[in-house]
């Protein structure tokens, strides 16, 4: 639980349900229901201590969620779009054999998946014993594993198995919260792993006892041999028109999707194909080969176990290379995951664009557009918006990446995007988010537009937006409207966001001018910020930072209401004079659920102590008074 990943610890709990369902089922057939119950309770007090030593993580990220895009929309979760994006469509299951069956990952991948880094690779070996366990083992525990790989497998289809997706997004509490159904494929290989053990365990004892199957017998492990190496001397032979398929297969998809490639690139990927190809058919053939040798009984098992570990470490260790380091399978330094310490260095050293956006000691944020030539795509996840690099720097950005942003804030960066895309840039938006400077990686505005370059360094240009607002600033004028509303306005020409502001409700004071009045940020913190102000006359003051409920607001010592304004900022209403204004971050449920979690970690040492010390230390005293020597 203090893993810190929700989704998984999410699925090892539906898979821990279903243990508890199955074995129930089990206990009831054979009439011990009170094992049920005991069971019931041992599961019941384990959720409960795990869910509250965790509490100081798992409920400040539950009420978080409530307000972000997994729990701000209509129904109290995602998008069922957005949710299901990365569906593992039924045939990439050919991947958990044959990991480049799609392309493996990175710009090789031409799956239905928006994209991926690799696939979800089982191995040849646990695929093959997996089998043997299920046709072979006796066991009511294969029947909980292979159910168990069923489900994880269908669940992970998503959209493209709305017969069971659909119920569980709709109906099974917070399943709705979590995207990426391709995730639960972790329960799904567990689960596999687990079988292939069983199967080698009972391939072993039928070995033993001399009752092998007639399929795993020598007479048919000789013909898996030699026809598996027929096949693999034909796709020697044809490893030219194999590879040349697979090219046109990327190609076209490059060409679908209207993404960049070079000869190169493909050349690769078609020389990838052809190895794989080769290296899963000899992965079986000497699996066979093996466990024909075997089946003569000419090896010892632990020699038999010896050899498989061998196959099973080379299946994998070719696998896994193009993941831990993508910077040798592509040839692209830039995927490179495993960095020396430089590398971090490097990357976190400003360059001369950041260097001349720190040189300016106003509080601003900038807009790192994504590139010129996907005008018309630009989204918020398009790189640079997306890339959280500034904020290392301390340079506050519109963008970067965030799995789970706040959902007002994504309503109004999908609101600008949108206008973009159109051709038309969001001034309101731009402005009354405090964006000074937009960075772009070529020219992005014609001459004589507001929009001036104030540096250019080679296709780098950073324009300055005159009609940005500071970071606090005064307005006299309001409308009160609904929610959804606000934000039909906020691109509105009707909207001026430097004298008015779009409230949810009507302010404390009546307002009479702004003009004359000034305030300045005189502290900034992570939770807390103080501001100076003098006010002239009955006004409002606008802090463009999020609204978020847990923040408050103090006016000379005193707590005042803070008004959501222009659908995402903060906003407090103002007397004339002077004033010290403090806004602070101030979390009940933060509180709570730390107590929580120390009461939590208390109790469950408490009753390891005591379990140890009065029932184990009466158990012995029993034993040894020569009263119940069973115990």
């Amino acid at each position: 639980m203090l893993r810190g990943h929700i989704q998984i610890s999410y699925y090892t709990y539906l898979l821990i349900g279903f243990l508890f369902v199955f074995e129930s089922i089990h206990l009831v057939r054979k009439g011990d229901s009170v094992s049920v119950l005991k069971n019931l309770a041992f599961v019941a007090a384990a959720f409960i201590v795990a869910v509250g030593i965790a509490a100081v993580l798992v409920f400040p990220v539950r009420e978080y969620a409530s307000l972000s895009i997994r729990g701000g929309g209509g129904e109290g979760g995602l998008d069922y779009g957005y949710a299901t994006s990365w569906s593992l469509h039924p045939r990439e299951m050919l991947t958990f054999i044959f990991p480049w069956a799609f392309g493996f990952g990175k710009v090789t991948y031409f799956g239905s998946m928006p994209f991926t880094d690799f696939p979800n690779y089982l191995g040849v070996l646990t695929i093959f014993f997996s089998v043997v366990a299920i046709f072979l083992v006796r066991d009511r525990w294969k029947w909980f594993l292979l159910i168990t790989a069923v489900l994880s497998t269908l669940i992970s289809f998503g959209k493209y198995y709305p017969v069971l997706y659909d119920p569980l997004f709709k109906l099974l509490p917070y399943f709705n919260k979590f995207r990426v159904p391709v995730m639960i494929l972790i329960v799904q290989q567990l689960v596999f792993v687990i079988l292939m053990a069983l199967g080698i365990e009972e391939y072993l004892r039928r070995l033993r006892e001399g009752k092998l199957p007639p399929v795993l017998s020598p007479g048919i492990m000789k013909w898996f041999v030699v026809g598996g190496t027929v096949v693999f001397v034909l796709l020697l032979l044809g490893g030219e028109g194999i590879g040349k398929s697979f090219s046109d297969k990327l190609v076209s998809h490059f060409n679908l999707t209207r993404r960049q490639f070079s000869r190169e690139l493909i050349e690769l990927g078609a020389t990838a194909y052809t190895f794989d190809l080769l290296r899963t058919v000899f992965l079986f053939v000497a699996i066979a080969f093996a466990i024909f040798i075997s089946s003569l009984k000419r090896v010892m098992p632990g020699i038999l176990i010896l050899v498989l570990a061998v196959i099973g470490f080379f299946d994998l260790f070719t696998v896994s290379q193009p993941v831990l380091h993508p910077e040798s399978a592509w040839g692209a330094d830039g995927y490179r995951i495993i960095r020396e310490t430089k590398d971090r260095d490097d990357y976190m050293k400003p360059d001369r664009t950041i260097n001349f956006l720190k040189s300016d000691p106003g509080f601003f944020r900038i807009f790192p557009a994504p590139d010129r030539r996907l005008l018309g795509r630009w989204s918020h996840s398009t790189a640079p918006f997306s890339d959280n690099r500034f904020m290392i720097s301390r340079i506050f950005s519109l963008g970067g990446y965030h799995a789970a942003k706040l959902k007002v804030y994504q309503d109004v960066m999908d609101r600008m995007f949108a206008s973009f895309n159109r051709g038309v840039v969001p001034v309101n938006i731009l402005n009354m988010l405090n964006t000074k400077y937009i960075v772009s990686t070529g020219s992005l505005f014609t001459e004589g537009s507001p929009y001036t370059v104030v540096r250019q360094d080679g296709e780098a240009c950073i324009y300055k937006n005159d009609g940005f607002l500071p970071r606090v600033f005064f307005v006299d004028r309001f409308r009160v409207l609904p929610h959804g509303e606000i934000l039909e306005l906020l691109l509105s020409p009707d909207f001026d966001p430097s004298s008015e502001v779009l409230l949810e409700k009507h302010p404390a004071v009546e307002l009479e001018s702004s003009e004359g009045s000034h305030a300045e940020i005189v502290d900034y913190k992570l939770n807390s910020i103080d501001i100076s102000a003098h006010v002239e006359r009955p006004c409002i003051l606008v802090l463009s930072e999020i609204a978020y409920p847990d923040w408050k607001v103090e006016v000379d010592g005193d707590e005042a209401e803070i008004l959501t304004a222009d659908y995402c900022l903060r906003a407090v209403s103002l007397q004339p004079g002077d004033h010290e204004i403090r806004f602070r971050f101030s979390s009940g449920i933060l509180r709570i659920s730390l107590i929580i979690s120390i009461a939590a970690f208390v109790a469950a040492v408490a009753a390891a102590v005591c379990h140890r010390f009065f029932f184990e230390g009466r158990g012995k005293a029993i034993g040894s008074s020569g009263n119940n020597t069973d115990l």
